[in-house]
């Protein structure tokens, strides 16, 4: 069976973000949950990336993030905007003694759903 090449686009748009950092904002841990879905767009960061985020890789005083990559990516480090910044920001000042950053299962829920849709198995 020969493959093909789809011409479907394998991202989202800057309106289906901004709906899925929304509906992200819903759970108990909203604020933190919309971030790490604002790092994993800007940054590329796949899910078990994201949520092994420690508090250690990220770089406040220089606006930098440290990311480790799996599935052997070359590990590097990413410029942190301003948005990105004052939401890991307030994330880490309500955080409890826990090193790790936490993603909440109805944001990757949200997540999940939003891909389906670009997939064409659609949930909308």
């Amino acid at each position: 069976m020969e493959r093909t090449l789809s011409n479907r686009r394998r991202y989202l748009t800057a309106n289906e973000l901004e709906k899925l950092i929304k509906a992200g904002r819903n759970g108990r841990y909203g604020r933190r949950d919309a971030t790490l879905m604002l790092l994993m767009a800007r940054h590329g960061l796949r899910v078990t990336e994201a949520i092994d985020l420690r508090w250690d890789q990220i770089d406040f005083s220089k606006g930098h993030l440290h990311v480790r990559r799996l599935k052997g990516g070359i590990h590097s480090v990413h410029p942190i905007q301003g948005d990105e910044l004052r939401g890991v920001a307030r994330t880490q000042a309500r955080a409890e003694t826990g090193i790790r950053l936490r993603v909440h299962h109805r944001a990757w829920r949200a997540y999940d759903a939003l891909k389906r849709r670009q997939d064409g198995r659609g949930c909308w």
